[in-house]
């Protein structure tokens, strides 16, 4: 970007100056080429489709919002794929309940069983290590 800025310093003529200090787009573009993924929508399609749940929903659930924001995928679509990635003990909870399609309240509902299956894991360790005292 030197020489283009000391174009700009030296002569702020807005005629003489090149194409990438007067038209965000190919500022953008050069930008991108540069110093960013050229096709994020591609590099994000095919990182949110091995994206799994490995900790809490809520950990997923932001970086599965993360890679979306790169995407042109319906709602529909969306929910089915972050359903895809979640934990077998989440997708059994699921399974007993209406199917849910709409992304914020899949993550939503996820969220809770998560809540809800944690503090139950975390309340038989300490009944287990109560009674064993």
């Amino acid at each position: 970007m030197e020489p283009y800025l000391a174009k700009l310093k030296n002569n702020p003529d807005p005629e003489s100056l090149p194409d990438i200090l007067t038209d965000f787009e190919i500022f953008e573009r050069s930008m991108t080429n540069s110093y960013g993924i050229a096709n994020a929508p591609v590099a994000a399609a095919a990182k949110i489709k091995t994206l799994r749940q490995t900790s809490t929903v809520a950990t997923y659930a932001t970086e599965f919002r993360r890679l979306a924001m790169d995407l042109t995928w319906n709602n529909d679509a969306l929910a089915h794929q972050f359903e895809c990635g979640l934990k077998d003990s989440i997708l059994d909870a699921l399974a007993n309940e209406p199917i849910i399609t709409d992304l914020d309240k899949l993550i939503t509902r996820s969220t809770e069983l998560d809540d809800r299956q944690f503090a139950r894991s975390l309340n038989k360790r300490l009944t287990t290590s109560t009674s064993s005292s």
